[in-house]
């Protein structure tokens, strides 16, 4: 088939326009759902920084605040008996789990996979946190997962899961005269933080029951009680 000089003139418009088309389509929908994906990511991130925030501040109503009500819930932790299901059990957990440890210095979490599709989403990270308990301090690492709906404006965990690597973390038992570099007598903010990841002058306020900036062995023994 041959065409004329104005058959081909008009064939190449219609092409060249249904390509404009595509590009133009393109250029609108390709931004709008980075847009979309990076505003989600960000949701989600804002979420879990308010259960972090909320878990270290031993902030219950926080926490459950965090959590979508329904009888299909899930909160697994690490412990063989820490499977909660229902908002109810979930916070006899949190109100349990809130008893082992004095004071949680640090909290810190990197999410390595996230995905979501409309208003679902899922995600994993590693985990790392510090608690001084009665014992000493321990040194926490592991793996989280976690499912999230998004209700209204807010992305709420319908399901959690937090698991120790195959190592299970260990206590670190405190020695005073160990601690005590100085040979001063007294513990002060800085030779804690050597051995409490994480460990602020806001923390060591709320140990020094006296608030003379030191910690001396008989506030050490009531703290961890040797």
């Amino acid at each position: 088939m041959k065409y004329t000089g104005k058959t081909v003139t008009s064939h190449f418009r219609g092409v060249i326009s249904f390509v404009i088309l595509i590009l133009f389509l393109i250029s609108v929908s390709f931004p709008a759902a980075v847009s979309a994906a990076s505003k989600t990511e960000g949701e989600i991130k804002a979420a879990m920084n308010k259960l972090s925030k909320a878990y270290k501040n031993k902030d219950l109503k926080g926490v459950m605040a965090m959590y979508a009500k329904g009888p299909g819930t899930i909160v697994i932790g690490s412990g063989k008996e820490e499977n909660a299901v229902g908002h109810e059990a979930i916070k006899k957990l949190y109100e349990k789990d809130f008893t082992l440890w004095k004071m949680n210095t640090a909290m810190d979490y990197k999410i390595f996979s996230l995905s979501s599709s409309g208003k679902v989403a899922w995600l994993a990270a590693d985990m790392s946190a510090t608690f001084i308990t009665n014992d000493g301090v321990i040194d926490v690492a592991g793996r989280f997962t976690a499912v999230m709906k998004k209700t209204g404006k807010n992305w709420q965990f319908v399901q959690t899961h937090f698991s120790f690597p195959a190592d299970p973390p260990q206590v670190i038992v405190l020695d005073f005269k160990q601690l005590d570099t100085n040979k001063d007598g007294k513990l002060d903010v800085k030779e804690l933080s050597v051995i409490i990841k994480g460990f602020t002058a806001e923390d060591f306020k709320k140990l020094d029951t006296n608030g003379d900036d030191f910690l001396s062995d008989e506030e050490f023994r009531a703290i961890w009680g040797r």
